[in-house]
């Protein structure tokens, strides 16, 4: 490929980003923020299989601008999860927490990613991919793990809070 062609392909999610964030609100307002989010995240994952999957550079550039609606998909009802999370501190603190670590993390996964193919056995961009299928597995194991809702089973009436005790 050509660096051209290249900066292209690093730019293609952006600009679907771009174009697809602002109807994203509307649909995440309709559907429910966590089952967009949890849609988003799971098309992520979906992505960083499909990426090391690929192999021809319209493979890539497809699975780039599903990169860019995935994290259109994201954003929105991401900060609305954070924003419903609690008191005005609570979600102070947690947008304190995430937007860092997500303004820190990105950049280094991404020099991370250019180090692996600079320095990598054979300099095959699909071993990248593969490692970021790997740590793609990590936000949809939280997500089940703290954003569905637990379930809830009914106390059976004769097992009351006398029953709980030990009486």
């Amino acid at each position: 490929m050509s660096l051209a062609q290249v900066g292209l392909l690093v730019s293609a999610n952006v600009v679907v980003q771009l174009v697809a964030k602002p109807a994203m609100a509307p649909i995440a307002d309709r559907f429910g923020h966590r089952r967009t989010l949890i849609l988003a995240i799971a098309g992520r994952s979906l992505v960083c299989v499909l990426l090391a999957l690929s192999w021809l550079p319209w493979q890539l550039f497809a699975v780039r601008l599903l990169y860019g609606l995935t994290q259109a998909l994201r954003d929105p009802p991401l900060n609305a999860v954070i924003a419903d999370a609690g008191g005005a501190k609570r979600v102070a603190s947690m947008f304190g927490w995430y937007h860092p670590a997500k303004n820190v993390a990105a950049p280094r996964g991404r020099a991370a990613a250019g180090s692996m193919l600079a320095v990598g056995p054979t300099q095959d961009y699909r071993w990248g991919f593969r490692a970021a299928l790997l740590l793609a597995c990590l936000p949809p194991a939280t997500v089940l793990r703290f954003l569905l809702p637990a379930p809830r089973f009914p106390v059976p009436p004769s097992r009351g809070l006398r029953a709980a005790r030990g009486r």
